[in-house]
C-alpha cells in the first residue's frame, strides 16, 4: 500500500495518517479483523483517541463498544455501550452516523472533517477516520476509528459540544495510492 494522497481532504494531523497506516499494514490484500489489532500493546499513545463500534442488524444499528478517554473528555461523556439510536448528540442524523453507514456499506475507510463548538463559544474542528473490520466470512462487523479534536478549549469543565456541517470522504485505493472521494 502506498502513501496516503488526499489533496484537499488531507487530515491536518499526522496522528490520523499514522492511524490509517496502522489499519493498512494489517490488511495485505484483504480487510483486517478485530483480532489483527492490539492497540494497547502496538500503539498505546494512540489508544485514548481510538474507538470501536459494533455493526448490528446488517448495518442499521451501531453500538459504541469502546471509546477512548480523550474522546470522552472532549465530548463530556463516555459513549461506550450506547447505541446510535440513543442519540445524545444527534448521532443518527450527524456525520458520525453517515460515516458509520458508508464505511460499513462500502467496506472502505471514511474520513470526516467537521467544525465544532463548545458552550461559551469556543470553536475548534474534529477530524475522524472510520475503518471497517470484518468477521471470518468477510462481512463488516465492526468499525475501528480514530478521532482528533483540533484547537479545543483549554478547560472542558461544564462545556457541551455541538458538531457542525461536515465534509465526508470515502478513501479508495488507486494502484499504490489511497485517494479521497468527497461524498458529503
Amino acid at each position: 500500500m502506498g502513501p496516503l494522497r488526499m489533496a484537499q481532504a488531507k487530515p491536518t494531523t499526522s496522528a490520523l495518517l499514522d492511524f490509517l497506516s496502522y489499519w493498512q499494514e494489517k490488511r495485505p490484500g484483504a480487510l483486517p479483523r478485530r483480532g489483527d489489532f492490539d492497540p494497547l500493546m502496538e500503539r498505546p499513545r494512540m489508544a485514548p483517541s481510538m474507538f470501536l463500534v459494533d455493526v448490528l442488524e446488517e448495518g442499521a444499528v451501531f453500538r459504541f463498544r469502546l471509546v477512548g478517554s480523550r474522546i470522552s473528555r472532549y465530548l463530556g461523556t463516555d459513549l461506550t455501550g450506547l447505541y446510535t439510536h440513543y442519540d445524545p448528540y444527534a448521532l443518527t442524523t450527524s456525520p458520525t452516523a453517515r460515516s458509520f453507514e458508508l464505511a460499513t456499506r462500502l467496506a472502505r475507510p471514511v474520513f470526516v472533517r467537521a467544525d465544532c463548538w463548545w458552550s461559551g463559544d469556543a470553536a475548534g474542528r474534529t477530524e475522524t477516520i472510520v475503518a471497517p473490520l470484518v468477521d471470518e466470512a468477510g462481512q463488516v462487523c465492526m468499525l475501528f476509528g480514530f478521532n482528533v479534536f483540533i484547537d479545543p478549549p483549554v478547560s472542558l469543565r461544564n462545556l457541551e459540544i455541538r458538531i457542525g456541517e461536515a465534509e465526508i470522504y470515502v478513501l479508495e485505493e488507486h494502484g499504490e495510492d489511497m485517494q479521497a472521494r468527497k461524498v458529503a
